[in-house]
């Protein structure tokens, strides 16, 4: 604390020291608490409440900057939405997390599932590199593996036609049958 806050510390040490000098008087010299000078006791006890109170304020309005640099910050990112591939795909993911009895939520073992199924189908391509070129070629630190699969047609393709095929042979999904949307125009 002495570190942080020095201004403080010796005001608290100050404190301490007074109240010592009190109790001593006390228990010690016998004087009772009519004898004893209240006044300096009282006074370092309303600087150490102010500079309590000063530090506390300050760290409020410290709190509270934070805070407004946050909300600008969540208000300035872009909601990302569902690209037509992540939502052609995410029925099928659906339908092979009932299937294997995957927990609602639990998507990201389904994903590491496939992409092992990925690598065991493709075992030219390796799935860290395609991430890795992904941030590469746009200036991120880390991305969604199924982004950067999303972003590569070639392997956007081969991913898909694994996960079909994982369908088929679980017949959950037949070959005439495609992932579409209701529309008005549906009859």
């Amino acid at each position: 604390m002495k570190q942080n806050q020095p201004e403080l510390a010796s005001k608290l040490e100050l404190y301490q020291d007074k109240c010592a000098d009190v109790l001593a008087s006390v228990f010690i010299d016998h004087k009772t608490t009519d004898q004893i000078t209240m006044q300096p006791i009282l006074d370092t006890l309303n600087t150490f409440t102010k500079t309590v109170n000063d530090t506390l304020l300050s760290l409020n309005e410290r709190m509270s900057k934070l805070e407004e640099s946050q909300e600008q910050v969540q208000k300035s990112l872009p909601k990302k939405r569902f690209s037509y591939w992540n939502s052609k795909m995410f029925p099928k993911y659906q339908l092979l997390m009932d299937y294997i009895e995957i927990p609602t939520g639990k998507n990201g073992i389904l994903y590491k599932e496939l992409y092992k199924e990925f690598h065991n189908t493709y075992p030219d391509i390796e799935i860290n590199q395609i991430v890795d070129d992904y941030c590469y070629d746009n200036g991120l630190d880390s991305c969604f593996t199924l982004d950067a699969i999303e972003h590569d047609k070639t392997i956007r393709k081969l991913f898909e036609s694994m996960v079909d095929s994982l369908l088929k042979k679980y017949e959950l999904l037949s070959e005439n049958v495609t992932v579409r949307e209701k529309t008005i125009f549906d009859g």
